[in-house]
């Protein structure tokens, strides 16, 4: 039983002392809760509180946890968020633009947006009223056609349809909890 505390105990200090260093590199960096201290903090209870093999299984699930959580930089990445929210807006009128609803959009996530497959004409994209209600700014979508934008809200989205009736459907990533 000493030999496994042993082993167990170099595993934890492994598992710790790996940890801390991809937090000090900069390639990990804490959001949404724990700090590295806090993290090694509650290894250090864990190991004090139980045995050596029950604070290593604590240990790898928060570690496991705190690795995968939203909004994590991993290697430089982004963690993927756990859910998406989808919408549809149809125009009610031809060639007047209309505000995309308040969804946002986390970093490194695109809003995607397309037109619907049943549309009879185009519908068009622009950053403002003005824009997206002039067919020479605006950007084209025919039906059940797609673009992605890389914006920090939908809302900042305006779309117009050249035939009343038609729209777009959309589909964004979120973090949990929603938008």
């Amino acid at each position: 039983m000493a030999e496994s505390n042993k082993a167990g105990g170099v595993v934890l200090g492994a598992g710790a002392a790996i940890l801390a260093a991809l937090l000090a590199s900069g390639k990990v960096k804490a959001a949404n809760g724990l700090t590295a201290d806090e993290l090694i903090q509650q290894a250090a209870q864990a190991d004090s509180a139980s045995g050596t093999l029950d604070s290593i299984d604590k240990t790898l699930k928060a570690m496991s946890a705190y690795m995968t959580s939203p909004g994590r930089v991993i290697n430089g990445q982004l963690a993927n968020p756990h859910t998406f929210t989808t919408f549809q807006m149809t125009c009610a009128a031809a060639n007047v633009a209309y505000r995309l609803p308040d969804k946002a959009v986390p970093y490194g996530m695109s809003l995607v947006i397309k037109a619907l497959v049943g549309n009879f004409g185009n519908v068009y994209i622009g950053a403002g009223t003005a824009e997206a209600a002039n067919l020479n700014t605006a950007y084209p979508l025919i039906a059940n056609e797609a673009v992605e934008l890389q914006i920090i809200n939908s809302m900042r989205v305006y779309v117009s349809a050249a035939v009343a009736g038609d729209g777009i459907v959309c589909i964004v990533e979120q973090k949990e909890g929603g938008g």
